[in-house]
């Protein structure tokens, strides 16, 4: 009965202390802390695009579809599409990321006002003063996004540049006639980081490229140590000091591997190397023969800065249009004197081509005339170039 009644006075005793706790603290959101109002952050935006407000444009020059988003957001009855609150930070941070790393398909981070954006949603989110211009900032915020967002997808979409301006009379491949495409095809996307993750070109080219790229990347911080020039060609079974550096810049592209490859002179052109070699001729364009002469000692002096800049080139001209990846096409390798035909990612035949030159209509009969009189309008040795 005595512990009967102990019990019950410690459970008593229990109960009144729970009583007489205050209940936890609830954390106020940051838009209850910083008095969010979604009707004035509304007119806000509305402000800055009827009343040309270009503040945001001369802290930015590289904005592009001002006059863009002010039509689409006039539609909207100026709703914001990304920036609905100071409660943005994790959806900021995500697609900062994504911008950040557009050097990863060659291009540059900064046109897609990746500092600005920073900037001004971190100043219209900073709880620690009075801040008057909140609203002004968070806006800006929607329409760097808005505008980093549509130049992004367009970018990797369609390329940065339309070849047809460029070589308005020699770029013959199609490309995607600007009234086709969807610009504002982003702005209506459920999730837009993985919209943006997605949305990279998925051609088997384009993204060897893309690995390369990142593989030059970090060689560039290496010693690019120069080969000098050859007085006369290597050939298998010649000795010569310059072996060593040929097998270390084969080493450091990848076409050989120390881990299965056991060098034990690297002063001997012996048959360990005549593969990789002839792998590295190949995938440059030159004759796979083998021998070591000027071209091969050029291209092994390629720098990664050269290929780098090499790559985005080719980068973006498979944004253009990734032609390769249709069923049948013709490849011409330019340096090698070959095409090949092409279907469904199969080489059907390949023959041996002139490229770059065309002999004249009447060649034939200016031949014929030239061993007569060895007088020609054309001589027959002078081709036309196309």
């Amino acid at each position: 009965m005595k512990k009967f009644a102990a019990l019950l006075i410690i459970v008593l005793i229990s109960l009144i202390s729970a009583c007489n706790q205050k209940p936890p603290k609830v954390e106020k959101s940051l838009d209850e802390k910083l008095n969010f109002n979604y009707a004035k952050y509304q007119e806000t935006l509305k402000n800055i695009f009827t009343k040309k407000d270009y503040s945001i444009l001369l802290r930015d020059s590289s904005v592009q579809y001002f006059d863009t988003l002010r039509s689409f957001y006039s539609n909207r009855k100026y709703q914001p599409v990304f920036i609905g609150s100071f409660q943005q930070k994790d959806f900021i941070y995500s697609l900062l990321n994504i911008l950040d790393r557009a050097e990863e398909h060659g291009l540059n981070p900064e046109q897609y006002h990746t500092k600005l954006i920073a900037e001004q949603f971190l100043a219209a989110t900073a709880d620690s003063m009075i801040n008057p211009n909140r609203f002004i900032q968070l806006a800006n915020t929607e329409i760097l996004v808005s505008d980093a967002i549509l130049k992004y997808s367009n970018h990797l979409r369609y390329g940065v540049v339309n070849p047809k301006e460029i070589f308005n009379t020699s770029y013959n491949l199609p490309v995607i006639d600007y009234i086709k495409k969807n610009l504002l095809e982003p702005l209506s996307q459920s999730d837009i980081v993985q919209y943006l993750i997605n949305v990279k070109p998925k051609g088997e080219k384009y993204l060897k490229l893309y690995n390369a790229l990142k593989q030059f990347e970090k060689l560039k911080l290496l010693k690019w140590e120069i080969i000098p020039p050859l007085e006369t060609k290597i050939e298998l079974g010649d000795r010569h000091t310059s072996i060593s550096k040929v097998y270390d810049k084969l080493i450091i592209l990848g076409f050989v591997d120390t881990a299965k490859i056991s060098i034990k002179d690297n002063t001997l052109y012996d048959s360990v190397l005549v593969a990789p070699l002839k792998q590295f001729q190949r995938l440059n364009g030159l004759n796979d023969d083998g021998i070591i002469g000027k071209a091969t000692i050029d291209k092994l002096n390629t720098t990664p800065q050269e290929y780098i800049e090499k790559i985005k080139i080719s980068l973006e001209r498979f944004r253009w249009i990734d032609y390769s990846d249709i069923p049948k096409y013709i490849l011409v390798n330019i340096p090698d004197f070959k095409l090949y035909a092409i279907e469904n990612k199969k080489q059907l035949f390949d023959i041996k081509v002139c490229t770059g030159l065309k002999r004249p209509s009447n060649y034939d009969q200016q031949l014929k005339y030239y061993k007569k009189t060895k007088k020609l309008e054309h001589k027959p040795n002078d081709w036309e170039t196309p």
